[in-house]
């Protein structure tokens, strides 16, 4: 597809990457998939390695698109991008409406889904209900704050997030008898707690993050609308045009 390849001319373009520090195999093939290059192994304790002309350093999934945004605004001459789950792209742009971070999926390859869970022993179809609104919010444990406030703020879902956590959201839940909102792959993990799926919030993919303050166009209509730049990034445009050509702009993902 053409718009996908130019999303590999934007990533093969990059001199530095961040990738997370755990569960990295799922964007390491995304990015080896789309740009043919080669990802080279995170050994011991180490946190960056060299590959060619390419940076690479790794880091938790949440923070790379603000790492993504400081890296670039410190050096708008070094191309950096970064991989990391599309939910904390969310989480970062619902807490930052005016980041310069846009973000677009690399991949069809679905992550897991982000997840309303409970206990088994809870009456699940009275969390459900409470979901529709017209009663006092569900509040949730959960590591995404930000993104839990935009769903119920656009009508989506009745939730509040009532315990923010870093990570560990089912024993949180658990000890406290709450709900919890949390990505679900396999499901074993949950499972293993005795917690249930109560509700299917939103998709996680792999996601390509950049620095370009323009309009997100997702991938399946990119070319359809024609993004603002904002002035102090002009910089960094005319780079990006030196190596891509002016018409990128009209087809990437960005």
């Amino acid at each position: 597809m053409k718009n996908s390849m130019k999303l590999a001319d934007a990533a093969c373009s990059a001199e530095q990457v961040f990738l997370p520090n755990r569960y990295q195999q799922p964007f390491i093939d995304a990015y080896q998939s789309l740009t043919g290059n080669e990802v080279p192994e995170m050994k011991e304790r180490k946190m960056s390695a060299k590959s060619g002309d390419i940076q690479f350093r790794w880091s938790r999934g949440r923070d790379i698109p603000q790492i993504v945004e400081l890296a670039s605004d410190a050096d708008p001459s070094l191309l950096t991008v970064g991989l990391t789950g599309s939910e904390w792209c969310r989480e970062f742009e619902s807490a930052q409406p005016d980041t310069s971070v846009v973000w677009g999926r690399m991949s069809e390859k679905r992550l897991g889904r982000v997840s309303l869970i409970a206990s088994a022993n809870s009456d699940i179809d009275l969390i459900r209900k409470g979901l529709e609104g017209g009663s006092e919010p569900i509040g949730v444990v959960t590591a995404y704050p930000n993104l839990i406030r935009a769903l119920r703020t656009s009508g989506q879902y009745n939730l509040i997030p009532a315990v923010p956590v870093s990570g560990c959201a089912e024993g949180v839940a658990d000890t406290l008898g709450m709900a919890a909102v949390d990505l679900v792959s396999k499901g074993e993990t949950i499972a293993a707690n005795g917690f249930v799926v109560v509700e299917e919030l939103l998709d996680s993919y792999p996601a390509l993050v950049s620095v370009p303050k323009i309009s997100p166009v997702s991938l399946s209509t990119a070319g359809t609308q024609r993004p603002t730049i904002r002035p102090d990034l002009a910089t960094y445009f005319e780079e990006l045009n030196t190596r891509l050509g002016p018409e990128w702009q009209d087809e990437m993902f960005f």
